[in-house]
C-alpha cells in the first residue's frame, strides 16, 4: 500500500450557479500500511477526501501524491458514474 500525501489540497464543486468548499487546504500523510479514520459531522469532506484518492474528486488546488508520485497522472474513468469505474480508461 502506497504512502498518500495531501498538500494544501481543496475541492470545490459547483451546483447550478454556486460554488461550494468540500475540503479546505487539506495537509495530511497517511504512511504505507498504516490505518487512517476519518471522522467528522455530514457534510465535511470525508467522502471527497477519498473520491480524492479514487480519482473521483479533482482539486481545485494543491497536490495529492501516492508514493510521492502526482496522482494527476493515474486517471480513473467512470463516465459520470463514479460507481462504474472503467480502470484502464476504456
Amino acid at each position: 500500500m502506497p504512502t498518500i500525501q495531501w498538500k494544501q489540497y481543496c475541492v470545490y464543486y459547483k451546483v447550478k450557479r454556486d460554488w461550494y468548499l468540500a475540503l479546505d487546504t487539506v495537509d495530511l500523510e497517511i504512511g504505507s500500511g498504516k490505518l487512517a479514520l476519518i471522522t467528522g459531522s455530514s457534510g465535511c469532506g470525508k467522502t471527497t477526501l477519498l473520491r480524492s484518492v479514487m480519482g473521483f474528486a479533482k482539486q481545485s488546488s494543491g497536490q495529492l501524491l501516492l508514493d510521492g508520485q502526482d496522482n494527476q497522472a493515474a486517471h480513473i474513468h467512470h463516465n459520470g458514474n463514479p460507481n462504474k469505474a472503467d480502470l484502464d480508461g476504456k
